[in-house]
Protein backbone atom coordinates (compact mmCIF):
# COMPACT_ATOMS: atom_id res chain seq x y z
CA UNK A 1 0.00 0.00 0.00
CA UNK A 2 1.32 3.45 -0.86
CA UNK A 3 1.71 6.20 1.74
CA UNK A 4 -1.19 8.06 0.18
CA UNK A 5 -3.52 5.03 0.34
CA UNK A 6 -2.43 4.23 3.89
CA UNK A 7 -2.93 7.86 4.92
CA UNK A 8 -6.51 7.81 3.57
CA UNK A 9 -7.28 4.55 5.41
CA UNK A 10 -5.82 5.82 8.67
CA UNK A 11 -7.73 9.10 8.46
CA UNK A 12 -10.96 7.11 8.02
CA UNK A 13 -10.00 4.90 10.97
CA UNK A 14 -9.29 7.98 13.12
CA UNK A 15 -12.58 9.59 12.13
CA UNK A 16 -14.45 6.38 13.02
CA UNK A 17 -13.45 6.73 16.70
CA UNK A 18 -16.37 7.94 18.79
CA UNK A 19 -15.88 11.16 20.77
CA UNK A 20 -15.97 9.17 24.01
CA UNK A 21 -13.46 6.59 22.76
CA UNK A 22 -11.08 9.28 21.48
CA UNK A 23 -11.35 11.25 24.73
CA UNK A 24 -10.48 8.14 26.75
CA UNK A 25 -7.51 7.32 24.51
CA UNK A 26 -6.31 10.93 24.66
CA UNK A 27 -6.52 10.91 28.46
CA UNK A 28 -4.43 7.73 28.67
CA UNK A 29 -1.77 9.03 26.27
CA UNK A 30 -1.68 12.35 28.15
CA UNK A 31 -1.33 10.64 31.55
CA UNK A 32 1.43 8.37 30.27
CA UNK A 33 3.30 11.32 28.78
CA UNK A 34 2.93 13.60 31.82
CA UNK A 35 4.19 10.81 34.10
CA UNK A 36 7.17 9.99 31.89
CA UNK A 37 10.75 11.04 32.51
CA UNK A 38 10.60 12.72 29.09
CA UNK A 39 8.11 15.24 30.45
CA UNK A 40 9.50 15.49 33.95
CA UNK A 41 13.12 16.04 32.82
CA UNK A 42 12.43 18.62 30.08
CA UNK A 43 12.54 22.37 30.61
CA UNK A 44 10.27 22.96 27.67
CA UNK A 45 8.50 21.60 24.68
CA UNK A 46 8.25 22.06 20.96
CA UNK A 47 4.70 20.81 20.62
CA UNK A 48 1.93 20.89 18.07
CA UNK A 49 -1.50 22.25 18.94
CA UNK A 50 -3.73 19.32 18.10
CA UNK A 51 -6.57 19.28 15.63
CA UNK A 52 -9.65 17.08 16.10
CA UNK A 53 -8.07 14.14 14.29
CA UNK A 54 -4.76 14.16 16.20
CA UNK A 55 -3.82 12.90 19.65
CA UNK A 56 -4.89 15.77 21.90
CA UNK A 57 -2.05 17.96 23.21
CA UNK A 58 -4.04 20.73 24.89
CA UNK A 59 -3.96 19.17 28.38
CA UNK A 60 -0.21 18.60 28.00
CA UNK A 61 0.27 22.25 27.05
CA UNK A 62 -1.91 23.40 29.98
CA UNK A 63 0.11 21.25 32.40
CA UNK A 64 3.38 22.59 30.99
CA UNK A 65 2.10 26.14 31.54
CA UNK A 66 1.14 25.35 35.15
CA UNK A 67 4.49 23.63 35.77
CA UNK A 68 6.39 26.68 34.50
CA UNK A 69 7.84 24.89 31.48
CA UNK A 70 8.46 26.73 28.23
CA UNK A 71 6.03 25.93 25.43
CA UNK A 72 6.80 26.60 21.79
CA UNK A 73 4.45 25.75 18.96
CA UNK A 74 5.09 25.50 15.22
CA UNK A 75 4.43 28.07 12.56
CA UNK A 76 4.59 26.78 9.00
CA UNK A 77 5.39 28.67 5.85
CA UNK A 78 3.84 27.49 2.59
CA UNK A 79 6.29 29.57 0.55
CA UNK A 80 9.49 27.81 1.67
CA UNK A 81 8.00 24.73 3.40
CA UNK A 82 9.81 25.64 6.62
CA UNK A 83 8.58 25.31 10.15
CA UNK A 84 9.79 27.44 13.05
CA UNK A 85 8.71 27.29 16.69
CA UNK A 86 7.54 30.26 18.76
CA UNK A 87 7.02 30.54 22.50
CA UNK A 88 3.46 30.95 23.74
CA UNK A 89 2.34 31.85 27.24
CA UNK A 90 -1.32 30.88 26.79
CA UNK A 91 -3.77 29.66 24.18
CA UNK A 92 -4.66 33.34 23.65
CA UNK A 93 -1.34 33.66 21.79
CA UNK A 94 -2.72 31.47 18.98
CA UNK A 95 -4.52 32.29 15.76
CA UNK A 96 -5.56 30.28 12.71
CA UNK A 97 -2.63 29.96 10.36
CA UNK A 98 -1.28 27.79 7.60
CA UNK A 99 -3.61 24.89 6.73
CA UNK A 100 -6.20 26.18 9.26
CA UNK A 101 -4.03 25.05 12.18
CA UNK A 102 -3.62 27.07 15.39
CA UNK A 103 -0.28 28.88 15.21
CA UNK A 104 1.50 31.53 17.29
CA UNK A 105 0.62 35.15 16.59
CA UNK A 106 3.17 37.66 15.28
CA UNK A 107 3.92 38.94 18.79
CA UNK A 108 5.41 35.59 19.89
CA UNK A 109 9.19 35.15 20.10
CA UNK A 110 10.89 32.56 17.89
CA UNK A 111 12.93 29.91 19.69
CA UNK A 112 16.51 29.48 18.51
CA UNK A 113 18.01 27.29 21.25
CA UNK A 114 16.40 23.86 21.48
CA UNK A 115 18.66 22.69 24.33
CA UNK A 116 16.71 20.53 26.80
CA UNK A 117 13.49 20.98 24.83
CA UNK A 118 11.55 17.91 23.79
CA UNK A 119 9.91 17.90 20.36
CA UNK A 120 6.44 16.31 20.42
CA UNK A 121 5.73 15.11 16.89
CA UNK A 122 2.27 14.47 15.42
CA UNK A 123 1.42 11.50 13.26
CA UNK A 124 -1.48 9.45 12.00
CA UNK A 125 0.50 6.31 12.83
CA UNK A 126 3.95 5.28 13.94
CA UNK A 127 5.85 2.07 13.49
CA UNK A 128 7.95 0.21 16.03
CA UNK A 129 11.15 1.77 14.64
CA UNK A 130 9.84 5.27 15.33
CA UNK A 131 8.92 6.18 11.77
CA UNK A 132 5.64 7.98 11.31
CA UNK A 133 3.04 8.62 8.73
CA UNK A 134 2.07 12.26 8.93
CA UNK A 135 -0.16 14.37 6.75
CA UNK A 136 2.22 14.42 3.80
CA UNK A 137 3.76 17.90 3.92
CA UNK A 138 7.17 16.88 5.37
CA UNK A 139 7.50 19.79 7.83
CA UNK A 140 8.56 17.62 10.78
CA UNK A 141 10.91 15.44 8.73
CA UNK A 142 12.72 18.58 7.52
CA UNK A 143 12.79 20.07 11.03
CA UNK A 144 14.14 16.88 12.64
CA UNK A 145 16.81 16.48 9.96
CA UNK A 146 18.01 20.09 10.47
CA UNK A 147 17.91 20.21 14.28
CA UNK A 148 19.39 18.03 16.97
CA UNK A 149 16.42 17.53 19.30
CA UNK A 150 15.02 14.63 21.24
CA UNK A 151 11.67 13.71 19.72
CA UNK A 152 8.62 11.79 20.88
CA UNK A 153 5.54 10.68 19.03
CA UNK A 154 2.14 10.46 20.68
CA UNK A 155 0.16 7.55 19.28
CA UNK A 156 -2.85 5.39 20.03
CA UNK A 157 -1.70 1.81 20.49
CA UNK A 158 -4.03 0.65 17.69
CA UNK A 159 -2.14 3.02 15.35
CA UNK A 160 1.29 1.64 16.29
CA UNK A 161 2.11 -0.55 13.30
CA UNK A 162 4.89 -3.06 12.69
CA UNK A 163 6.19 -1.25 9.60
CA UNK A 164 5.38 1.84 7.59
CA UNK A 165 6.59 2.71 4.10
CA UNK A 166 9.79 4.72 4.60
CA UNK A 167 11.57 7.00 2.15
CA UNK A 168 15.08 8.47 2.38
CA UNK A 169 13.94 11.80 3.82
CA UNK A 170 11.76 10.27 6.58
CA UNK A 171 13.03 10.77 10.11
CA UNK A 172 12.17 8.53 13.02
CA UNK A 173 11.29 9.79 16.49
CA UNK A 174 13.37 8.79 19.50
CA UNK A 175 10.43 7.69 21.66
CA UNK A 176 6.75 6.80 21.29
CA UNK A 177 4.13 7.18 24.02
CA UNK A 178 0.84 5.30 23.62
CA UNK A 179 -2.29 4.72 25.63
Amino acid sequence: MTKSELRKNLILKRKSLSEKEKALLDLKVTDNFLNSDLYLDSNGFLIYVSTDIEVDTRKIIEKAFSDGKAVAVPKCSKTDNKMDFYFIKSFNDLKKGCFGIDEPSEECKRINDFNNHLCVVPGLAFDKKGYRLGFGKGFYDRFLSENNVTSVGLCYKSFLLNNLPVEGFDKSVDFIITD
